[in-house]
C-alpha cells in the first residue's frame, strides 16, 4: 500500500513539474529564436496562435551572450534650402526690366556622407536601445557663366554694397550637419507579415552654413562678401519603423519620425573685407524652437548565421528630411532690410545603403 501511495505521489509530482516545464517550453520567447523575419518564434508557439492582447516581440534575438548590434551606412544625399537664389542676370549693367536674362541658382548635386550606430536588445520586455550618429557636409558652387551682369541679394546695402553689379563671380555655399539620435523602442508583430517599431528618444544636432562670393564688379573693384551661421539644438524625437515581410529574409521598409528642438544660434556674421572702408556686421545669439521630420522607403534583407549566434542585415532606402526655418542667412538679410520674414526651410534627400551586425 505504501509503495502504491508513494508511486501515486511521485506520479503527481512528476506531472506537476512536467506541466510547469511544458508551459515554459511553450512560452512566448525563447533564447536565440529564428528571428523576426520568419513565421515561427517557437515551434510550439506560432505567431498566429499568440493570445490576443500581447504584441509579440520582433527584435533581433541572437543566441550569443551580448545581444549587441552595430550599424554603418553610406549616404548619397542632396541638400536644398529655401531662399538660396543667387540672383538675377541682365544684359545691361543698368539692370532694367527689358534687359532681364535669367535667374541663377546653385548647381544641384549629390554628395557622400555616413552614419554609424550601436545598440542592444534588452531583456526588459524586449525593448531595444540604440544611438546613431549622422555626418553630412557639402559644398555647392556656381560660376556666373556667360551672363554678363549679375545682381545678387547676398551683398548687403551699406559698406559699399549698394548698387553692386558683378561682371564675373564665383558663389560657394558650405553646409554641414551632424546629428546624434538616442532612441528606445519595442519592435512587435502586427499580424504575421508586418512588424512595427514605435520609438522615442532625444535628438541633438549641429548645423553650420557659410556663403562666400568672389567676384569683380562694374566698378572695376573686387567684392568678396561672406556670410556665416552656426547652431546646435536638442529635443525629443518620436517615430516608427515598419517592415512588411516578403519571405526568404526580404522585406519592404517604411519609416517616419519627427523632432522638436530647442535651437541656439551663435552670432550671425557678415563680412565684406574689400569694401571701402571694410564692412562687417554681427547679430547676437538667437534662441528658437525648431522642428524637423524625416521619412524613408526601401528594401531590406537579413539572415541569422552560425547557429543563430549572429545576424547580418542590409537595407537600401531613399530618405526625405526637412528642417524647418533653418536659413538664418536670408533671415539676417531681411533683418538688415527691415523685413520681418521667416527663415527658409532646409531639405535633404537621397539614397542610404546600410548594414547591421548582431552578436
Amino acid at each position: 500500500m505504501k509503495e502504491k501511495k508513494m508511486m501515486v505521489t511521485l506520479t503527481a509530482v512528476s506531472l506537476f513539474i512536467g506541466g510547469l516545464y511544458g508551459d515554459a517550453s511553450n512560452g512566448i520567447r525563447t533564447e536565440g529564436h529564428v528571428g523576426p523575419y520568419e513565421a515561427l518564434v517557437n515551434p510550439q508557439q506560432p505567431i498566429d496562435k499568440i493570445p490576443a492582447g500581447y504584441n509579440h516581440p520582433a527584435e533581433i534575438d541572437v543566441a550569443g551572450c551580448c545581444d549587441i548590434f552595430t550599424t554603418a551606412a553610406f549616404t548619397y544625399w542632396d541638400v536644398q534650402q529655401d531662399g538660396m537664389k543667387i540672383g538675377s542676370t541682365y544684359t545691361s549693367p543698368s539692370l532694367g526690366s527689358s534687359g532681364f536674362k535669367d535667374v541663377l541658382f546653385m548647381n544641384d548635386e549629390y554628395k557622400a556622407g555616413f552614419k554609424v550606430g550601436i545598440g542592444a536588445n534588452t531583456r526588459n520586455d524586449d525593448w531595444v536601445v540604440a544611438a546613431n550618429y549622422t555626418w553630412f557636409h557639402h559644398a555647392l558652387n556656381r560660376h556666373q557663366g556667360s551672363f554678363p551682369f549679375l545682381s545678387t541679394p547676398f551683398v548687403l546695402i551699406g559698406g559699399g554694397g549698394a548698387g553692386v553689379v558683378f561682371t564675373s563671380s564665383e558663389h560657394r555655399w558650405h553646409f554641414g550637419i551632424d546629428i546624434l539620435d538616442v532612441e528606445m523602442g519595442r519592435p512587435f508583430y502586427q499580424g504575421t507579415k508586418l512588424t512595427v517599431n514605435p520609438f522615442f528618444g532625444v535628438r541633438t544636432q549641429w548645423i553650420t552654413q557659410r556663403y562666400k562670393i568672389s567676384g569683380q564688379t562694374t566698378l572695376g573693384s573686387p567684392s568678396n562678401p561672406t556670410w556665416k551661421t552656426g547652431s546646435w539644438g536638442i529635443g525629443p524625437r518620436f517615430g516608427f519603423d515598419m517592415n512588411f515581410l516578403l519571405g526568404e529574409g526580404f522585406r519592404l521598409i517604411g519609416s517616419a519620425s519627427g523632432s522638436l528642438l530647442y535651437t541656439h544660434y551663435s552670432p550671425l556674421r557678415y563680412r565684406e573685407p574689400t569694401a571701402t572702408p571694410g564692412y562687417s556686421i554681427s547679430i547676437g545669439n538667437q534662441n528658437y524652437l525648431r522642428g524637423d521630420a524625416d521619412g524613408k522607403l526601401g528594401f531590406g534583407w537579413g539572415s541569422y548565421l552560425g547557429m543563430n549566434k549572429y545576424y547580418l542585415d542590409f537595407t537600401a532606402t531613399y530618405d526625405f528630411q526637412v528642417f524647418w526655418n533653418q536659413n538664418m542667412i536670408t533671415w539676417m538679410m531681411n533683418n538688415q532690410s527691415g523685413v520681418d520674414g521667416s527663415p527658409g526651410n532646409l531639405y535633404l534627400n537621397g539614397l542610404t545603403i546600410s548594414g547591421r551586425f548582431d552578436f
